[in-house]
């Protein structure tokens, strides 16, 4: 019971303790008591340990035995077999129950608590499982790691188990132990990158002179979801506590692989709770670099709000995870670990040189010692902490713009430490303001722009606002403001006049220059068109002298708003005043040569007219003369009637056009080509004054009651060169337009073969000149001046028509049309029995003869057209019979043409049909193409070929005999004969090729093939007897052997038969099909005895004609 209640009042201390644990629980002494008090080694000594577990050692308490190996998993509280075995709250996933093994599930909750924290915190030997930092600047640079493993000792090439720490890799670290076996997660060796088996490597890089901690993840080795720590032991052995730390470290990556992985920075004071330091995050991207390589990131921060105890141990962890992407993980890194306590700041001495003037800015220089600083300072304005200047260094130089004079305070502080500051010092500024002054006042003379007046006021300003008023001296009032000179000025409405102005500082009114007159013209708005009230408005330029155009015209003047010019070299002011230069030539007869624009005085100077010189700067290109006339009917106006004159002095080598257009807003003209006119090039002989009336009628305007009407004349070079002529434009009219109504016809009549009546009319406003067209194809049937005219159509077959009155000069303008119906006033014209015969007269032509009958010809004349052609203009012959032929017409191809005759005034009279149009071009032929050979000579043979030709087109041809072309000329007529010698033979089944081409022709072509022979010696020229047979009665045969070497066609031999010395023969037997070269024919009579007497011969032939008895 004694036992029992120490064990109890342990736990209870422990319990306690542990709430208030500020440092790791480590197996000496935690754990080592934690199995005292439980008698673990009881069963689990040195001697004979059950399962082979030995708890009497930090490894062997790591390791486990042969029932759940490794027991203790650092950082794995939940999945330690230590754990499990004494936490009967948890599955019991190995061995065969829970422990004690006499009491199982008895350890106390605080008890499990102990362990589990051990375990949480890295399952640490003891406390110097740790690298001593003493307050020194710590660096862990891994120089020299090769990748062999952790041990306690560190062997050549390995690091400290003791300090290291690892999680989430398939195999189980063990702090403080070796990790050294071959082939492991944390073994795996030197590389340079691109490994892709799991686990610690030591990474050589910067061309092998740098080492770092090298992680390849995969899926169960740092990676997935659950991922791993990399973990650093710190112990604070500096002599004080620590409250913050200054740390560094570079993350090295290798991109390679589509998925991307966390390598994040977390730290604890317990080893149980981490802190993250969320801006060190790093995670590198899904996509795999397009050329993988070695990137350093790196990484510094100063963790605050520390309170590490002199002699306790830190932790620095950095945990990977998977994060997105698939497929293979990117590789990891650490280098260049560093650690430093921050050193305290603190600044004295600030003191300031006495300002001075810089232009209108102060400055002077701020002087200080600091220690401990972050290396960047300000110079601070303490009344609002604004930064004045920024240093590394003292003196810090200081500028204060556009100083005007205080006194201010300021005060050095650390850039990165806001409470790290001196002590303020008052420093005086003084005023470095320059004085403003406004010289030079001047202004330009006023010009009229509409009804205003603009000019210019330019001044020098210095030390100004840099803003400046012109006011008007009078009353003060601002006239125009501006920021640099000159000022531009308007005054409004402007009647003439003076007016006093002054430039004056906007800030500052006692600075001001010394005002100057400026006379202002008379602005007053020019009349803006000439008034179209519905009567006719005549503009003829009577009383013009061509000194200008203004606004309020005096004698001999126009209007500058009604009338309007570009493309002269001198600028004109629309409404304003242009009584100099281009627009003010004065008045001539004609034949100057300035450029500009006169008053022609003409008709022994009765008349005046607006006269313009063109020249190479004056109205040469796109020079324009615009009129505006005011739409004042009282209504919309949808047409007009424009008329007037062109006068022109053809008296230079140039051609210019004076072309019309109109517009009914002033932007977009209408050109109205049927005005067009362009004077000639060449000079006339005597030039004299020649007048161009036009006219014509403006309709489709829309243009509403109080709109403006713009009329405009352009003026162009066209062609020639030299000099210009003068242009005029004179007796402008505008008046109502033409019309016509009331069209009405009276019923036609016949006399004779015509028909004739009468077409009434109503006219306004026309020429005096009309016509009566018919409406189908607009031709005039008759003209005249008044109501009604007497219309005549010629041969009426009766029909009907559209008639209407169109004035003569003026096509739009035109009644409505009315429907009229003719009499039959002739007799029925007919045309039948239409032939068409075509005959070929040459090549590539042929004569077609048409005839045909016709009754009652309405005409003198008939039309043909053949298929699309026509032949107009025929001629009746006397009498019904026609005949016509039309020759040379071009070649068909046999295909049908359809011929149409028609009486040529009455398209009613008609018939048609068709005929074959034939094909005139011979074509060129080859035929019955024969060929023979005969051997000539050992291994050589001749060969003729015969052939038929038609319509050769060349005058020889060539024949390809197995691919050797022979030439030939033609001989001739048809039949033709080639022959080659010397030809090399064949095997006898050889076949030859033979093709003949017209040679002016490549489609006049032929082809055929032969057997070539075998004339090996030895062999016939021709077929031979090889044998007979003369038996008793009609047991008779003969043999035929072909040893010519080709198979030959029996076709081409017979058998004669002579009796008794005859010269003819008296019997013929006819042989055919072909003998192959060196095979028989055998042929007998039909009567032998093939079954006794010739047993075994088989005839190829029978016939009776084989007899013969040796003579």
């Amino acid at each position: 019971m004694k036992a029992l209640l120490s064990t109890f009042f342990f736990a209870l201390l422990l319990f306690a303790c542990s709430n208030m644990q500020a440092q790791p629980y480590y197996y000496n002494p935690n754990i080592q008591t934690f199995i005292t008090n439980y008698g673990c080694t009881n069963c689990h000594g040195a001697a004979s340990p059950s399962s082979g577990y030995n708890q009497t050692t930090y490894l062997g308490v790591l390791n486990g035995g042969s029932q759940c190996p490794p027991a203790v998993r650092p950082f794995a509280e939940t999945a330690s077999p230590y754990v499990i075995k004494i936490d009967c709250s948890l599955p019991l996933t190995c061995g065969s129950g829970n422990m004690p093994a006499t009491a199982p599930c008895t350890v106390s909750a605080a008890d499990i608590a102990i362990v589990r924290a051990w375990i949480r915190s890295g399952a640490l030997g003891d406390n110097t499982f740790c690298q001593s930092f003493t307050g020194a600047p710590l660096n862990v640079t891994f120089t020299g790691f090769t990748g062999t493993g952790f041990n306690n000792p560190a062997a050549a090439g390995q690091l400290d188990a003791k300090i290291w720490n690892f999680s989430g890799f398939s195999d189980i670290y063990k702090p403080g132990n070796a990790n050294t076996t071959a082939n492991t997660d944390y073994t795996r060796g030197a590389t340079t990158g691109g490994v892709t088996t799991g686990g610690i490597y030591a990474l050589n890089y910067s061309g092998g002179t740098n080492q770092a901690l090298w992680i390849q993840p995969t899926g169960t080795d740092f990676g997935g979801t659950a991922g791993g720590t990399v973990n650093l032991q710190v112990c604070n052995n500096t002599g004080s506590a620590i409250t913050a730390l200054n740390l560094s470290y570079d993350i090295l990556v290798l991109n390679d692989q589509g998925r991307s992985n966390s390598f994040n920075f977390f730290y604890s004071t317990n080893g149980n709770t981490y802190t993250q330091v969320a801006a060190l995050d790093y995670t590198s991207t899904a996509a795999a670099d397009a050329a993988p390589a070695v990137a350093t990131v790196p990484r510094s921060t100063t963790l605050t709000g520390l309170s590490i105890p002199n002699g306790a141990m830190f932790f620095l962890r950095w945990f990977g995870q998977d994060v997105a992407g698939s497929g293979s993980r990117d590789e990891f890194g650490l280098d260049n670990i560093s650690l430093s306590v921050p050193a305290t700041c603190s600044i004295t001495g600030v003191s300031a040189t006495t300002p001075t003037c810089s232009g209108t800015s102060a400055v002077f220089s701020v002087s200080f010692t600091v220690s401990g600083g972050s290396g960047v300072y300000n110079v601070i304005n303490t009344a609002n902490n604004s930064i004045l200047a920024s240093g590394s260094s003292s003196p810090i130089s200081v500028t204060i713009a556009n100083s005007a004079g205080s006194s201010i305070n300021v005060n050095v502080v650390d850039a990165g430490n806001a409470s790290c500051t001196g002590t303020a010092v008052p420093v005086t500024l003084p005023n470095c303001s320059p004085v403003c002054s406004i010289t030079g006042v001047a202004a330009t003379a006023a010009t009229c722009s509409g009804a205003n007046a603009t000019f210019n006021v330019s001044f020098t300003a210095t030390a100004g606002s840099g803003v400046y008023n012109v006011i008007n001296t009078a009353n003060n009032s601002i006239l125009a403001s501006g920021t640099s000179s000159p000022i531009a000025v308007t005054i409004n409405n402007a009647t003439g006049g003076t007016v006093s102005v002054n430039v004056v500082d906007a800030g500052n009114a006692s600075c001001a220059g010394t005002p100057v007159t400026v006379t202002l013209p008379n602005c007053t708005p020019a009349d803006l068109c000439e008034d179209y009230t519905g009567s006719p408005l005549t503009i003829n330029f009577t009383g013009f002298n061509g000194t200008g155009f203004t606004n309020v015209p005096g004698v001999g003047q126009l209007s500058s708003g009604i009338w309007n010019f570009t493309g002269f070299s001198d600028a004109y002011n629309f409404g304003g005043v242009n009584t100099t230069g281009d627009y003010a030539r004065g008045a001539t007869n004609g034949g100057i040569t300035s450029g500009g624009i006169y008053a022609l005085n003409y008709n022994a100077g009765a008349n005046q007219a607006l006269w313009i010189q063109p020249t190479g700067t004056d109205f040469n290109a796109n020079g324009t003369v615009t009129l505006a006339v005011c739409n004042f009917t009282g209504s919309t106006l949808n047409s007009v009637n424009v008329a007037y004159d062109i006068l022109v002095l053809n008296d230079a080598g140039r051609a210019s056009s004076f072309n019309f257009s109109y517009s009914t807003n002033g932007t977009t003209f209408t050109p109205v080509p049927a005005l067009n006119y362009t004077t000639t090039e060449t000079a006339d002989a005597a030039p004299a004054l020649a007048t161009v009336p036009r006219t014509t009628v403006l309709s489709g305007l829309a243009l509403p009651n109080n709109s403006t009407l713009y009329l405009r004349w352009t003026g162009n070079d066209v062609s020639g060169a030299g000099s210009r002529d003068e242009i005029g434009l004179d007796n402008i009219v505008l008046s109502p337009p033409c019309s016509v109504s009331n069209v009405a016809a009276t019923t036609p009549v016949c006399s004779g073969n015509n028909a004739t009546f009468s077409v009434s009319f109503t006219a306004a406003n026309g020429s005096g000149n009309y016509n009566v067209i018919n409406t189908a194809d607009n031709s005039i049937l008759a003209s005249g001046t008044t109501s009604p005219i007497a219309v005549t159509v010629v041969n009426s077959l009766g029909s009907s028509i559209n008639v209407n009155v169109v004035d003569a000069a003026n096509s739009g303008c035109a009644g409505t049309a009315v429907p009229v119906t003719l009499p039959t006033c002739v007799a029925t014209c007919v045309i039948s029995n239409l032939t068409a015969t075509a005959a070929c007269d040459g090549i590539g032509q042929y004569d077609l003869t048409i005839s045909f009958n016709v009754t009652n010809p309405t005409g003198f004349a008939y039309n043909i057209l053949v298929g699309s052609t026509p032949y107009n203009g025929n001629l009746y012959a006397g009498g019904s019979a026609q005949s016509i032929v039309l020759q040379n017409l071009p070649e068909g191809s046999n295909n049908a043409v359809t011929v149409q005759v028609t009486d040529a005034s009455n398209p009613g009279c008609t018939a048609s049909t068709s005929y074959l149009a034939p094909n005139c071009t011979p074509v060129c032929g080859f035929s019955n193409l024969n060929v023979t050979t005969t051997c000539t000579g050992d291994d050589v043979y001749g060969l003729t070929l015969t052939f038929d030709v038609a319509n050769p087109v060349g005058t020889g041809y060539t024949v390809n005999l197995n691919g050797t072309n022979y030439p030939a000329t033609y001989a001739a007529g048809a039949a033709q004969t080639f022959t080659a010698a010397g030809l090399p033979d064949g095997t006898g089944a050889t076949t030859g090729n033979i093709t003949i081409t017209d040679n002016a022709s490549g489609t006049c072509t032929a082809n055929t093939t032969y057997t070539i022979p075998n004339c090996t010696p030895g062999t016939c020229p021709n077929l031979v007897f090889s044998g007979y047979v003369e038996g008793s009665g009609f047991n008779k045969c003969v043999e035929i052997y072909n040893g010519t070497g080709a198979p030959v066609n029996l076709a081409n031999y017979s058998i004669n038969i002579y009796f008794n010395g005859a010269s003819t023969p008296a019997n013929s037997i006819t042989l055919s099909g072909t003998l192959a070269a060196g095979d028989y024919y055998l042929v007998c009579h039909t009567d032998a005895d093939f079954a006794n007497a010739l047993a075994g011969l088989t005839p190829d032939l029978t016939t009776t004609s084989v007899t013969f008895n040796g003579d």
